[in-house]
């Protein structure tokens, strides 16, 4: 092969981590088989059978093929030469995923773990990105036109699966009506905030829709679920009576954090974490009894901490003047926001102190206290005792 082959595979494997396998001989055919094999199902992988296969292959063809497991492929012979890119994953399973994959397979279930990992190893692609990458290496690198393909020996194809299908569409009509209900009670648990029973009924959704949906998923249809879920949250926290400035602060988090979740886990945590923040919050603002501007200036406050807070920034964040902000934050919480920020800050910096080892410095930048010495001063005249001899004291 031309050294451009070889630098464009490198670039390719390193941008978007897809392997290019280059087979030009017998212990080629048998070390790619023996590291990509799972299970003897994949009888595209056993070394006899790859061989074969390469055999019948004319050189004006690229097969993309998905095999039993659902792992992608793409081959294509040079000369005598097979080329294999991959393997990659077209969509994400969870732990569910691969338990009904294996059961549709009559394997046994207990291999989910391993296939689960296994899946981990190979990138995760949509079959036309990965095509488009391929005709790029093709036209670059030989300057030839192919004819495209597809085998699929994945379940999906089996009469089996059509039966299931079947099995669904009748069961849809009850799937709908219990999901109605579930999504009532659950609303109806985060207007009460009750935490435990509505992460519950979140979990018990998430479970539902499993047995209705495809195998596998993708991060960004698990975004739009994401975006559903806090959608139900907000109109529940709106017939709670949470200020509509705490709501979107609590959504803008899990926005972010579903944005920058690198796989299904991360947002499902980020969801349950959501319920958790909007099921306290409601039971704060009922608790407390303040007007929905002194609780979103509370909330802002108590999330918003490690920023430059000052009164006057404030006042110009909720459109009010400094002095009608003072009087009326004093009024209901008996402080002033300056000093109640100073509370949020000392108490966020005695955790620090109990759980970490950071240095004073970094715990008072940390709680938005640029000055150490100040902090100090702070903390001091609020617990009595310097943040070293508080952490002496109550260390963990």
């Amino acid at each position: 092969m031309c050294e451009s082959f070889y630098t464009s595979k490198k670039l390719i494997e390193n941008i978007f981590g897809l392997k290019i396998n280059l087979l030009s001989n017998a212990d080629d055919y048998e070390f790619f088989c023996k590291n990509h094999m799972l299970h003897p199902i994949q009888n595209l992988f056993n070394s006899k059978n790859l061989i074969l296969f390469s055999n019948s292959l004319d050189e004006n063809s690229v097969f993309h093929i998905k095999d039993q497991l659902q792992i992608n492929f793409i081959i294509f012979k040079i000369k005598s030469d097979l080329i294999i890119i991959g393997p990659f994953c077209s969509h994400i399973f969870s732990r569910s995923d691969c338990i009904q994959l294996l059961k549709r397979l009559n394997l046994s279930i207990n291999l989910h773990t391993s296939l689960l990992s296994y899946r981990d190893k190979f990138p995760i692609l949509s079959v036309n990105e990965a095509l488009n990458i391929v005709k790029s290496f093709i036209n670059v690198i030989f300057n030839k036109i192919y004819e495209y393909k597809n085998l699929d020996f994945s379940i999906t194809k089996n009469e089996n699966i059509k039966s299931e299908e079947n099995t669904l569409k009748k069961d849809y009509s009850q799937f709908i009506r219990e999901h109605y209900s579930i999504e009532k009670s659950f609303m109806q648990s985060i207007e009460t905030g009750d935490t435990e029973n509505a992460i519950l009924y979140l979990r018990h959704q998430q479970r539902e829709f499993q047995s209705f949906k495809r195998l596998g998923t993708t991060l960004e249809n698990e975004r739009i679920a994401a975006a559903i879920v806090r959608t139900i949250v907000r109109i529940a926290a709106m017939n709670a009576g949470l200020p509509s400035l705490s709501i979107d602060l609590l959504s803008r988090d899990n926005t972010i954090a579903s944005r920058n979740a690198k796989n299904i886990d991360e947002i499902y945590t980020a969801k349950e974490k959501m319920v958790a923040d909007f099921c306290k919050e409601i039971n704060n603002h009922k608790n407390k009894k303040y007007n929905n501007l002194i609780s979103s200036i509370i909330y802002y406050i108590e999330h918003e901490f490690d920023e430059n807070i000052t009164v006057s920034q404030l006042a110009k964040e909720f459109h009010i003047t400094p002095n009608y902000l003072t009087n009326l934050f004093h009024k209901q919480t008996g402080l002033s926001p300056t000093e109640y920020l100073r509370q949020v800050r000392t108490k966020h910096a005695c955790q620090l102190l109990v759980t970490t080892n950071m240095s004073i410095q970094k715990i008072s930048e940390k709680v938005g206290i640029v000055d150490s010495n100040y902090f100090v001063k702070l903390f001091k005249k609020d617990f009595n005792l310097t943040p070293s001899q508080y952490r002496k004291v109550n260390k963990l």
